[in-house]
């Protein structure tokens, strides 16, 4: 008989680790009482403190999962000048997530939240930069619900993370984010423009992830080229590339690129993993200008991934307000 007979699939994230909480609870009444005449002291001795470890564990994760699934992300607004852009598109409203992880304790209330305070932010342009889930969607269909409300004026993109690889159902994806307005950025561009103005445009494109030619996934593998071919030499380029490391190889191709935008590194997520992560990557968090003409920017993540919980780092949703330079 299948847990999902009972209905645990369907539980949220917080009840599952509270029935197993109360499992390892009961677990340890049997055995200090039927078991404990049965075993020597020490062995019931060890299994109780290895149960009583289980139990405040999954207290303790129990108690980060009701506190951070509801502490909202901050919003972050980043002002950035780029040359070439037309004067029709200075003041153009990016919104910027990325990491978003849903999965096992990211699901639709977390989503919801997210997406609410997106659309309070107005924005002309939502960009998803990649890890947006951990399985694939015929577990997660309901959970993705929210990114269908989405209130964007020139549209929504999306670009492929290392975690949407790991699903093994990258195009399900694809296909189910086209279904709610979200284009995919697959080795691709598009142009963003004011629908009065369409000769003044943005060349918005998206790169796969560096890891899908490591895993070997059918058709897909970072291709800079192939994102930016039919972009203009006049107008500004700004790419979606997801690992830091991807936006240094894409610049050192196209030094031409005006902005890059990026996630993956969590700013550490739980120190002292910060330093780790600060020394892996070629940009950590914020905004770097890495050459006149350039600059990355680089979020701590929207959500947040595995342990529900950030210490020395934040979630955030960021505002990139553009200014003609």
């Amino acid at each position: 008989m299948t847990a999902s007979m009972f209905g645990f699939g369907r539980l949220s994230a917080e009840g599952k680790v509270g029935i197993a909480s109360g499992v390892v609870f009961f677990s340890m009444l049997i055995s200090r009482t039927l078991i404990s005449e049965q075993v020597d002291k020490n062995t019931g001795a060890l299994l109780f403190r290895i149960q009583f470890v289980l139990f405040i564990n999954s207290l303790l994760l129990l108690g980060s999962l009701y506190i951070w699934k509801r502490v909202p992300p901050r919003v972050v607004e980043v002002e950035i000048p780029m040359e070439k852009l037309p004067e029709p598109l200075s003041g153009l409203k990016l919104v910027l997530l990325s990491d978003i992880h849903l999965g096992p304790t990211i699901g639709y209330s977390k989503l919801q939240q997210i997406i609410t305070m997106v659309n309070e932010l107005d924005p002309d342009v939502v960009v998803i930069v990649g890890d947006l889930t951990d399985s694939q969607v015929t577990r997660l269909r309901s959970a993705a619900e929210p990114l269908g409300q989405l209130k964007v004026r020139l549209g929504s993109y999306f670009a492929t993370g290392n975690h949407d690889y790991y699903t093994a159902d990258v195009e399900g994806w694809f296909e189910l984010l086209r279904s709610m307005g979200i284009q995919p950025l697959h080795n691709s561009h598009a142009k963003v423009f004011r629908p009065e103005q369409p000769q003044d445009w943005i060349c918005l494109a998206g790169i796969d992830d560096l890891e899908a030619s490591m895993l070997r996934y059918p058709g897909h593998g970072m291709d800079v080229e192939k994102a930016l071919s039919g972009c203009s030499a006049e107008s500004p380029i700004i790419l979606l590339a997801h690992q830091p490391h991807a936006a240094k190889q894409a610049l050192q191709q196209r030094p031409d690129i005006s902005l890059v935008l990026s996630g993956h590194t969590h700013a550490g997520q739980l120190f002292p993993l910060t330093i780790l992560a600060f020394l892996a990557n070629p940009f950590f968090c914020g905004l770097y200008r890495v050459s006149e003409h350039t600059m990355v920017y680089v979020t701590p993540g929207t959500g947040y991934y595995g342990i529900p919980m950030r210490i020395a780092s934040h979630s955030e949703i960021t505002k990139i307000i553009l200014k003609r330079a």
